[in-house]
């Protein structure tokens, strides 16, 4: 199990309700600001970035690249 709900020792009567309640409200934040982290990846700086690198590995050919800049 991923998350441990319960066990063979458990006292309390209730569900962790305040926890559950946080582990949800996190996982929503995250699905939400997940899809601005694609959009700011497609920055113009970012996309001068990748231009420079590529420009400078065609000037180097003795320098290795990584992988994501190899074309």
């Amino acid at each position: 199990m991923i998350l441990p709900l319960r066990h063979e020792n458990m006292s309390a009567r209730r569900w962790p309700v305040i926890t559950l309640a946080l582990i949800v409200i996190n996982f929503i934040v995250f699905l939400l600001t997940f899809s601005t982290i694609n959009d700011e990846l497609q920055t113009p700086q970012t996309i001068d970035a990748q231009e420079h690198i590529l420009i400078l590995a065609a000037i180097h050919p003795e320098l290795k690249a990584p992988p994501i800049f190899r074309r």
